[in-house]
């Protein structure tokens, strides 16, 4: 089994209507250099936590951090903060699966206990509530071998020139599998969405960084949710051929005219 095939690419390219050079360049112009790049962090943080729940706002976070300095910050905002430091983490490092796992110990910080920070789950995970389960995840004693698998297969990506639409619908394979996956005991959303970034920024640059796909997601949320769901309620049971709606999400974050 493949975990990151390039089965559903020409169903992919053929409903994607997004110019994606065209727009990846439009927003390097309008970035201007990376002058806003810690801005573009911060944004992206703060609106990945929010997918969560977080109710930490950009302004909020932003005079926070500026406020407070070194000083102990408030909890919710500490927890936005640590992604902060993931997603730098991330920028300096090359994406490997000992790397993956520092910056999901770093983002989970104050969301997990020490023990399960920077290692994959012993236990199982549901997606849900006390009283709904959306999704059941891939049993934990699957999940080492499931993300050495992924990992590899995403170290062969990494060493091959891919077109840029390419890169789109593996970064989004890529950010899918994790989260079916789900191998950490929280953090997953979190991960899964820097995981993604991390990848685009190998193959395109720093300009990856700014792409506001944190942000778009939080605006469209039903529709995030919604294409995981489309998928199946358990790893088992998941059909992959219902997963370009979600594939698609990422390169409709761009700028377009």
């Amino acid at each position: 089994m493949h975990l990151l095939p390039p089965t559903y690419l020409p169903a992919y390219l053929a409903q994607q209507q997004v110019p994606l050079d065209d727009a990846i360049a439009r927003l390097t112009e309008a970035e201007n250099g990376g002058a806003a790049a810690l801005l573009r962090v911060y944004e992206s943080a703060v609106f990945s936590s929010q997918i969560e729940g977080s109710k930490v706002t950009l302004s909020i976070f932003k005079a926070t951090i500026e406020a407070a300095g070194s000083k102990p910050k408030p909890r919710d905002v500490q927890e936005v903060y640590d992604l902060v430091l993931a997603y730098q983490f991330a920028k300096a490092h090359p994406l490997n699966g000992a790397n993956l796992l520092e910056a999901q110990r770093i983002a989970s910080e104050l969301l997990v206990h020490a023990n399960d920070r920077g290692a994959w789950r012993t236990k199982g995970v549901k997606v849900g509530n006390a009283f709904t389960t959306v999704y059941m995840a891939a049993h934990q004693s699957m999940v080492p071998k499931l993300m050495e698998q992924l990992m590899a297969e995403t170290a062969a990506l990494l060493n091959k020139k891919l077109p840029t639409a390419e890169v789109f619908y593996y970064a989004s394979l890529l950010h899918l599998a994790f989260v079916k996956i789900h191998p950490f005991i929280d953090g997953n959303g979190r991960t899964g969405r820097l995981l993604e970034k991390w990848f685009l920024a190998h193959h395109l640059g720093p300009i990856a960084w700014s792409i506001g796909s944190e942000r778009f997601t939080i605006r469209n949320l039903d529709e995030y949710y919604d294409t995981l769901a489309a998928m199946g309620p358990d790893w088992g049971t998941l059909d992959w051929d219902q997963c370009v709606p979600f594939l698609l999400i990422l390169s409709k974050a761009l700028p377009v005219k």
